[in-house]
Formats: structure tokens, sequence, C-alpha cells
């Protein structure tokens, strides 16, 4: 696996220019092609050469096996060997195509893959290479037709069986594939010239969005400050008055006191809720990092020691499987929802929290199951919207933001959440976090 990993690694090294920078680029996704195809071509040309030798030395032509051979070592440089630029690979790749396409035919006629070996390098070159040169290679073709056309009218070919096909029959077969090519060269130019204008649409609607974001995060923290110092102001002044004149006042007083100083609190936490919803899932793909989901699961325990003694609570995470993804974003959306299963737990039923995970072909699924109060199914959708409580503040203390705030980080993590839950008998949470890839 190490092996194959270097391997890709290496190659994505040399066939994806750095210099395209993002993602929102033809040339990128061009050049991303180029490297997939390259991963492919290299062990499969080695697999393919084999055959072929045998069939030369089977046929006594042994300068088809030293053919075979060369264009095996063609790619393999291609691949590995230090060149100007990615798009000298490229052509390099392209015209190893056409050299294939050339033995191929003078040795095997039209009934070998010599047509196909054309066919493809055109095309290989209308998707990886620059649209300046899409016509080159319906003319290549062309050309290539035309001289194959003279070698069979002079019987140049090297077999007397390839000799012998008719000059009209060939013309028949290759002008369907001119007619491709010229085809190809019109309708790709046009294609990528088209997602190239889209794909620079959407970086510019995408660098509009991260600035209005990044704006309201700014006034969110402008305001969050400017109405906390006020709350705090009034809360504190509030407690004053109970202490110096608590005893000048009914019970009544004490209350509405109680009430304001309560309300106070709630809302300087719904503006803190408010604040971290803002900046939720601003997390730098960059810092991603390898960590352990029990050392995190442990992490979470820790933190939420007191709640879970307070109601004799188990937490279990027996798992020990790596995670590729940005740690702290995953502890945030582990710790509310574990502390979420705390919370919403059945009267004197000690909560029962098992973390656990899934495998799936693209993503891990993190499971976190409660035998809690449960939720009905239908708000298994709106309990992920802010603000949307299901019991009163007097039941549960809450601002009805945590839910919101794991949907918007995990989907900034490229992952997706959702609920199954039975009412009485507990709620499970469902999320996935990407498998590292290359």
């Amino acid at each position: 696996m190490k092996l194959i990993n270097a391997y890709k690694q290496k190659i994505r090294q040399n066939c994806i220019d750095s210099r395209t920078g993002k993602t929102d680029r033809v040339e990128y996704w061009q050049d991303t092609l180029f490297c997939g195809t390259m991963e492919i071509m290299i062990p499969l040309s080695l697999i393919a050469v084999i055959p072929g030798v045998i069939f030369s030395f089977t046929s006594k032509v042994p300068l088809l096996a030293i053919l075979d051979l060369l264009a095996f070592l063609w790619l393999w440089l291609v691949g590995f060997a230090r060149l100007p630029s990615v798009n000298t690979r490229k052509f390099l790749f392209v015209f190893c195509l056409y050299y294939v396409a050339s033995y191929m035919l003078l040795y095997l006629g039209i009934n070998g893959p010599g047509l196909l070996f054309l066919f493809a390098a055109a095309i290989f070159a209308l998707l990886i290479l620059p649209v300046s040169y899409a016509w080159w290679w319906s003319c290549i073709n062309l050309s290539a037709c035309l001289i194959f056309a003279l070698v069979l009218h002079w019987d140049l070919a090297p077999f007397a069986v390839v000799n012998e096909i008719p000059v009209s029959e060939w013309m028949v077969v290759s002008s369907n594939l001119v007619f491709l090519s010229f085809t190809f060269s019109f309708l790709l130019p046009k294609l990528m010239n088209g997602l190239s204008g889209s794909m620079e649409k959407q970086r510019l609607m995408q660098m509009d969005l991260y600035d209005k974001n990044s704006n309201l995060e700014q006034y969110a923290s402008i305001i969050s400050h400017d109405l906390q110092t006020p709350l705090r102001t009034i809360s504190g002044f509030l407690n004053l008055l109970e202490k110096k004149y608590g005893n000048s006042l009914d019970d009544k007083g004490k209350e509405y006191i109680h009430f304001a100083v309560d309300g106070s609190a709630h809302l300087q936490h719904i503006i803190t809720g408010l604040l971290d919803f803002s900046r939720a899932g601003k997390y730098d793909a960059g810092k991603f990092e390898e960590f352990s989901l029990r050392e995190v699961a442990g992490q979470v325990i820790q933190l939420l020691k007191g709640q879970l003694e307070e109601k004799a609570g188990e937490v279990r995470c027996e798992s020990e499987l790596m995670l590729f993804s940005n740690r702290s974003a995953f502890m945030q959306v582990l710790h509310n929802l574990v502390g979420n299963a705390i919370k919403y737990s059945r009267k004197d039923v000690p909560p029962r929290i098992s973390i656990s995970v899934q495998d799936g072909i693209a993503d891990w699924t993190i499971k976190v199951e409660d035998n809690g109060i449960g939720i009905e199914e239908e708000y298994f959708e709106k309990i992920f919207i802010i603000f949307q409580r299901l019991h009163s503040r007097m039941e549960y203390e809450g601002t009805g933001i945590g839910l919101a705030i794991v949907k918007r980080i995990i989907e900034k993590l490229n992952g997706r959440i959702r609920v199954e839950s039975t009412p009485g008998a507990g709620s499970s949470f469902y999320f996935t976090i990407p498998k590292q890839n290359d």
C-alpha cells in the first residue's frame, strides 16, 4: 500500500501543475484527468506488453516486441522523467499514442487497434491540452490516414496480409475516423470554453459570498460585544439591588428581580450562541490532521465529566479508528451531540451514550446513540434549524442553536448529518466524515 501511495504521489507531483492553483480552473481539471490517465496507463501498459512480446516471437517478428517495449519506456519517461513542464509531458503522451498507432497499422493493418489508438490520441489531446491546439490532432489524423493509404498502395507494410488490404476499403474506414476527429475538434473546445466561463463565474460568486460571510461574522462579533456589555451591566446592578435591598423587598419583588436576572443571562447565552453559529465551519482545510476517534471521545468525556457524574451517566467508545479532518471542529460536533444526549436524558434513568463507526465507500459514518427521551419523527428536520426548540426552558435549558451549529460544521467538512429516534427510548445521530484521499 505504501508503494502504491508513493507511486500515485510521484505521478501527481509530475502531472499536475501547481501553478494552476485553485480547483475552479479548467486547467486544473485537465491536469487531474491527465494524472489519472497516467496512473492507470503505466501499469496497464506493462500488462499489455507481455502478450505483445509473446505475439511478436510466435509471429517471428521480434521488432514488434522492441517497439512495444519502447512504447512502455516512453510512457515511463512521461510519468517520471524530469521534463520542463506538465504540457511537455502531455504532448509526449499524445505522440506516444500516435507512435503506437503507427506501428500497429503497419504490422496489424485495420484489423488491429491502430485505428483505436489514432482516435484515442486525438481525444486525449483535446481533453488534456489547451484548446488552441484543437485542430492539430484532426489534421494529424488526416495526414496519418493519407500516409497509410500510400503505404498500402505501394505495398510498403512489413506483412503481406497488410499490403493486401484494398486502398478503397482503408479510405472508407479511415474517413469515419477523420470525420469524428474533426467533429470533436469543433465541439470539445466549445465545451471547454463554456466550462471555463462557468467556473470563472462560480469563482467570482464564491469570492463575493466569502466577503459577505466575513462581513456578517464581523458584524456578529461587534453586535455580540456591544450587546453583552450592557447586559452584564444590567445583570450586575440587579444582583447589587437584590443584595442591598433584598430584606426590604417582598417575595414578589424578589421574584421580579430573579426573572430579570434570568432573562438577561439567557439573552447573553443567545448572543454567544449566535456568535458561535456565525463562526461555525470556518476551519482551514490545510490544518486537517489525523487523529484517533477514541482519543477525541475521551477528551469530550473529560470536558463533560461534571454533567455525567451528576446524572451517573456513561459514554462508551471502543473504536480505534483514525480519522483525517479538522480535530477541533470534530471535537465541537462530538461535544455538542454528547452534551445534548446528557441534557435530554430521561428522569431517573442514567444516560448511556455509545459512539461507534460504520465503514462506507467514500466516508466514515459516526453514530452517537443514547437512551434519552427521543424525538418524534416529524421533528427530525426541525431540530437542525436555528432557534427551533421542542421543549420549554422550564423543562430543559438551552438556546436552540447547538444542533444548528453541528449541522453547519458537518456540512463545511463535506459531510452529512441525520437522526433516527424512538420517543421514550432514545435517539441515534449519524454524521459522515470523508475518508482521506490524495
